[in-house]
């Protein structure tokens, strides 16, 4: 008896380049096909299971009755992933903003692709300081195949954006911890190319 075989795609690109509206056509096409699929995010809607952006647009919601599972990954870090909190076993893994995963979720995703799954995630490839995200680097590491996005540059309109600026009242801000706690405001984080990125100070 042949070993399935699992696959593992990382979607990579900056701050509003597309990466979830894409993740979510996965997700869309595997509740219209009836495969069974668990959805990882931090941008949930704990009230009603929908999936917003990283620009606070919301994107996607299951019917009633789907096949798709959505799950807040903080809360299921200690579980595994190969299965829905009702015991489904599941064919697809969709993770979102996998760069704020911990390191340790490497081997979970590792393990459900090694076991069958289709695993497709998203990842913000540099951080505001334009330094590599670590659980983005070890993802591309193990990937079987990247897909780079671009986003509109929201200074010039160039659509090659690969940076992602944080901003404050209009300006680039460089204070604060490298990944916000509790939620991010549509204007808190922009797609920017690297013509008009502005680096930090000390670089």
């Amino acid at each position: 008896m042949s070993k399935p075989i699992g696959t593992l795609t990382v979607h990579i690109g900056c701050i509003g380049s597309g990466k979830t509206t894409k993740l979510m056509r996965y997700a869309r096409c595997s509740e219209i096909g009836g495969i069974p699929t668990l959805v990882l995010t931090p941008l949930i809607n704990h009230d009603q299971p929908e999936i917003w952006s990283s620009l606070s647009e919301r994107i996607w919601r299951p019917i009633p009755g789907s096949t798709v599972y959505i799950e807040n990954y903080h809360i299921n870090r200690a579980r595994a992933v190969t299965t829905t909190r009702d015991g489904t076993e599941i064919k697809r893994l969709v993770i979102d903003s996998a760069h704020l995963l911990p390191l340790s979720m490497i081997s979970r995703i590792i393990l459900a692709r090694d076991l069958g799954i289709e695993v497709v995630v998203a990842a913000v490839q540099r951080d505001f300081r334009e330094q590599p995200f670590d659980m983005t680097r070890l993802l591309l590491s193990h990937a079987d195949e990247v897909v780079t996005h671009f986003g509109v540059c929201y200074i010039c309109g160039a659509e090659r954006a690969t940076c992602s600026q944080r901003v404050r009242d209009g300006k680039p801000d460089f204070t604060g911890p490298i990944i916000k706690t509790g939620g991010v405001g549509p204007n808190d984080y922009m797609p920017c190319c690297r013509s008009c990125f502005v680096f930090p100070p000390s670089q």
